[in-house]
């Protein structure tokens, strides 16, 4: 949106959630990112920016209006936030003009499809303004991912007590992985260091 918004005038009818980070998981311990997630949080109170991306998602379904007072209209413009990580680079860019279909299927944008991000298989997928999109460069030659999923990171369950339990005599490499026959290096053992000659 193109001017600035308290988060009271959206409460009743929209939730406002912003992006926290983008993880990457080896989710079968092949040594390649299979899953990447973007984590969300949601927005309870103070202002939203103008010209920079937001969730918003009507609570219920139908035609919902934002109606603001004395808002001050600033410049359109395309903003974006950079969440990069050490293999990829993840924008996200908002978009006051929109995005066409051709635009995003040949630059590889990611758009919101099913509660995730997907990239654009065809050019018919097109992108109206106000919204945003993911731009993904790899660093390194990686395979882009397929997907990315949201995750809501405030519907996360605290964890109120750990049980800790040690096997005497069982070895763990540093990453915390057990390891059956060890080999020269540095271990865990009976929750110590130890160095395997």
């Amino acid at each position: 949106m193109p001017f600035a918004v308290d988060y009271d005038v959206l409460q009743d009818d929209f939730s406002v959630a912003e992006i926290n980070d983008i993880h990457m998981y080896d989710d079968d311990d092949d040594g390649i990112f299979d899953i990447s997630t973007m984590e969300i949080i949601s927005v309870k109170s103070g202002t939203l920016q103008a010209n920079y991306p937001y969730f918003i998602k009507a609570k219920k379904s139908g035609k919902k209006s934002i109606v603001v007072e004395n808002a001050t209209l600033e410049a359109a413009q395309s903003n974006y936030i950079d969440c990069s990580s050490v293999k990829f680079m993840y924008y996200f860019i908002g978009t006051t003009t929109g995005v066409s279909g051709s635009e995003m299927y040949n630059n590889n944008y990611y758009a919101m499809s099913g509660g995730s991000m997907k990239s654009a298989q065809d050019e018919s997928v097109s992108l109206k303004p106000f919204r945003w999109y993911m731009k993904v460069e790899a660093r390194s030659g990686a395979a882009l991912p397929k997907e990315v999923r949201i995750r809501h990171i405030d519907d996360i369950t605290n964890v109120e007590q750990v049980e800790v339990v040690v096997e005497d005599g069982v070895y763990y490499d540093l990453s915390g992985r057990r390891v059956e026959n060890p080999t020269k290096g540095i271990y865990i053992l009976n929750g110590k260091k130890v160095y395997v000659k």
